[in-house]
């Protein structure tokens, strides 16, 4: 099994990185620019053509990185209702392997929120969590959506 990449220091140059594909990456210079160093190796992780090992991606990953992304191109009010929405699923299904995630977890999860009376809280939880599944499926953090499946 493949390792997850992770962000080093390379004492040598100075420099934090990563290897992705077999070549290694500068993400910021500086020990002391770690903090600088994280959004850089996060966006590399996102544009990556290598997909993770999908036995190792777990739902919350998915969560966290559709969160990650979409910072930067949504409205303070849409990202705050993805965040409502994706942190309840990943409450409830974020420790789920992707490859065993299946319609009946989403529905299960709505279903189980009885304070979620109208049509347009189901709507909402479930275009948020297909969302971020289609936007993971588009970016090859995931093979497909399997939400859909």
């Amino acid at each position: 099994m493949a390792r997850r990449p992770k962000q080093w220091f390379r004492k040598t140059t100075g420099w934090w990185m990563v290897t992705l594909a077999g070549r290694q990456r500068k993400l910021a210079e500086g020990r002391d620019n770690r903090k600088l160093a994280e959004p850089k190796f996060h966006e590399l992780m996102l544009v990556s053509a290598e997909s993770p090992d999908a036995s190792d991606l777990r739902v919350l990953t998915v969560c966290e990185l559709f969160l990650q992304g979409s910072a930067k191109h949504h409205s303070p009010d849409t990202l705050r209702g993805y965040h409502f929405w994706l942190q309840s699923f990943a409450d409830a299904c974020g420790e789920i392997e992707i490859d065993a995630l299946k319609p009946v977890h989403v529905t299960s999860w709505v279903d189980g929120h009885d304070t979620w009376k109208s049509s347009t809280s189901h709507y909402n939880a479930i275009r948020s969590v297909l969302r971020a599944f289609n936007w993971a499926a588009e970016q090859r953090v995931i093979a497909r959506n399997l939400c859909l499946a």
